[in-house]
């Protein structure tokens, strides 16, 4: 009985020795844990693997030796001291966490040399030196186990530390296998992130003006066949001064052969969009203020000439006033003002009298496509579009017309869809055809053969002509987008320039070369659109121009420009303001330096205008006749400028699509084209 209770006294202190031992062990963990963080903070711990090694053998040592005590007294240590144990296991997991900290901590700062000078706790200076981590196979001592670790404590105790979580992996600093950057300093963005402002902006901007690229707009992100990337306004503005300058477009960066036809417009995630509505929306506000500014130039002008014109008839019929005047006093009447005005109605009498009579009639082909005519008077031959007889070359072509004999002659193919215009060069040695398709040829009258191929773009060419003295090899264009272009015929590759009107888009359907004259004496070219009427004034320099909306409304459907009297011809179509067609005779003049159209005289024709047809001054004696279809009631009709009214009009069942006047030595004819036909007319006087 005694053994047994001095047995369970042996137990209860053994347990409260183990309690103490314990907390003993924890204080002293604790302490052990903040020296080995002084001694790593001044550089004094040696090999923390090492230690971390000793650490879990001994752990290792302190679980076999708890395994080895008997049951009885691990139950009764169950028992009476439950509480106890688990304050004991929290204890121990806390240090076993601590351990791992360390030694995370102890690795992490070995592995990464220290390359700069740290100042110590003591105020002095010592350098680190990186040591290389030693492998834990390595190692000397006991095998360290994976489920616990005995650590030996200063006063020889030893306590039980559970270290069930596997330790940490170690981390090591991944090393970059990119080349080494230049120990050039490089200047910080704005921000401060340290990215370069050039590798932030690669890709960004366009590398002609060095703007940001817009999402739309003129500037818009656009490329080239080689795939490099510009502004759509800088690229177009560089494929054009090059052209103009050395005669080839290449890409700026590449050199590889480009064209306007190359250009892609791009659609990029990445393009770093610019709001510029504002600024959009200014500059179309700024248009609108110039184009109101040149209209109402435009309108000064006119009323300012209106006024001259008005204040001329004022004295003309004041000096009339004072002639009449005269002779009243004088009793009388002047014989020598009533024969000069006697003469004057003669001769007006005289070309009132000038009448057309059909001479000819020509067939020219049985398949209707009949459009344009033209007189090649080097050549003595009619020029006219007509559709091809031959199933083997099917399309349109040029037919030449002999004027003596008024036969026809070579048939010269020109096109797979139908003609709009043709001019011919000042020498009349080359001929230009305009047709339905994208491009325009060239032929070269004296052997029949295509000299050069034109293609401005995507759009239909409709007109076409050839400048004159100073600009002979000037090749002008017009398209079905509005826009005008000019080429060097010796060049049919480069475009010279585009000329493009604000606020009219619609198909250019004539176009005529201005010689040099005195309100001009650079010359320029008119260009006539179905709504609006234009004339382009060249400077100096023979390449920029000056652009002037001439003050007629349209809409409009041909033009004709007579360059030896200098007189403007423009037939306009019917519409809500003027409900019966119109042939506008004028003349170009420069009033306050303002290019302005002198209209002479109006002549009224058809109420429908179905279908578009071409008109024609004819030049005679000093006076100047004008001929033109009169669609409702199927009748040529002919016009003098002198009289300034209707003088004769002949039936004509067919359309006349095209009036050319044709001049020989002795003799003056009026050609019209028809849909299959040529009819020939001899203007004659009454007293011949």
């Amino acid at each position: 009985m005694q053994n047994s209770h001095g047995e369970s006294q042996g137990d209860h202190n053994y347990v409260a020795r183990r309690t103490r031992s314990t907390s003993s062990d924890d204080s002293n963990i604790e302490l052990n844990n903040t020296r080995r963080r002084t001694r790593l903070r001044r550089g004094q711990v040696g090999n923390t693997d090492h230690d971390y090694s000793s650490l879990r053998a001994l752990s290792e040592e302190v679980a076999d030796v708890a395994e080895n005590e008997p049951n009885t007294e691990q139950s009764e240590e169950q028992a009476n001291s439950h509480d106890e144990d688990n304050n004991v296991d929290e204890d121990a997991a806390e240090v076993e966490e601590e351990v791992n900290d360390l030694a995370e901590e102890a690795q992490e700062m070995l592995t990464e040399p220290l390359r700069q000078e740290r100042p110590t706790s003591d105020g002095g200076s010592e350098i680190a030196v990186g040591l290389e981590p030693t492998p834990l196979d390595a190692l000397p001592g006991p095998s360290i186990g994976a489920d616990s670790a005995a650590i030996d404590m200063p006063n020889n105790e030893v306590s039980t530390v559970n270290l069930v979580s596997p330790s940490p992996p170690k981390k090591r600093k991944r090393l970059s296998t990119g080349t080494p950057k230049s120990n050039t300093p490089r200047l910080k963005s704005s921000d401060g992130n340290g990215i370069d402002e050039d590798e932030e902006d690669e890709g960004l901007i366009c590398p002609i003006c060095l703007d940001n690229w817009e999402m739309s707009g003129e500037h818009r992100l656009v490329s080239l066949r080689c795939g490099h990337l510009f502004g759509d306004s800088c690229i177009r503005r560089w494929l054009a001064e090059s052209a103009r300058q050395s005669g080839n477009k290449a890409c700026p960066q590449c050199k590889a052969k480009a064209a306007i036809r190359d250009i892609r417009c791009l659609y990029a995630k990445r393009v770093r969009a610019i709001d510029r509505s504002e600024e959009h929306r200014l500059r179309d506000q700024l248009e609108i203020e110039r184009c109101r500014s040149q209209s109402l130039q435009t309108e000064v002008s006119a009323l300012k000439m209106a006024h001259q014109l008005v204040t001329i008839q004022m004295k003309n019929l004041q000096a009339e006033n004072d002639r009449m005047k005269q002779i009243l006093r004088n009793g009388g009447v002047n014989s020598f003002s009533y024969e000069s005005s006697f003469a004057k109605n003669k001769q007006l009498l005289r070309l009132q009298m000038q009448r057309i009579y059909l001479e000819r009639t020509i067939e020219l082909t049985r398949e209707a496509g009949c459009r344009v005519l033209i007189h090649a008077e080097q050549h003595s031959c009619i020029l006219a579009s007509q559709k091809s007889a031959q199933g083997l070359f099917p399309g349109y072509g040029v037919r030449f017309i002999d004027m003596p004999t008024f036969r026809t002659s070579t048939f010269l193919h020109a096109s797979s869809k139908l003609l709009r215009d043709i001019c011919l060069s000042a020498d009349q040695q080359l001929l230009a055809v305009a047709s339905m398709e994208t491009r325009s040829k060239l032929f070269d009258l004296r052997n029949r053969q295509v000299a050069s191929t034109y293609e401005p773009g995507d759009k239909m060419v409709w007109a076409c002509a050839m400048d004159r003295k100073d600009r002979v090899n000037v090749l002008y264009l017009g398209s079905s987008s509005g826009s005008t272009y000019t080429y060097d015929m010796r060049f049919p590759e480069n475009i010279l320039e585009e000329y493009k009107t604000e606020g009219d888009l619609s198909t250019v359907i004539n176009v005529a070369s201005v010689s040099p004259c005195n309100d001009f004496p650079h010359g320029g070219f008119l260009v006539c659109k179905l709504q609006s009427l234009w004339f382009y004034e060249y400077t100096d320099s023979g390449i920029i121009t000056i652009a002037t909306r001439l003050p007629l409304d349209g809409p409009f459907f041909s033009m004709r420009f007579d360059a030896v009297h200098e007189t403007l011809l423009v037939s306009a179509r019917c519409s809500v303001r003027h409900p019966q067609s119109r042939y506008i005779v004028g003349r170009l003049e420069k009033v306050d330096n303002t290019t302005t159209l002198n209209v002479k005289v109006t002549f009224h024709g058809s109420k429908a205008t179905p279908v578009m047809t071409r008109c024609a001054q004819v030049a005679v004696e000093a006076n100047t006749l004008v001929a033109g279809y009169i669609q409702d009631v199927k009748q040529l009709a002919l016009f003098d400028v002198r009289r300034e009214q209707r003088i004769q009009t002949m039936p004509a069942q067919e359309v006349i699509y095209d009036i050319c006047p044709v001049y020989t030595s002795d003799t003056t004819y009026l050609a019209g084209l028809s849909d299959t036909k040529c009819r020939m007319y001899k203007l004659m006087s009454s007293d011949t």
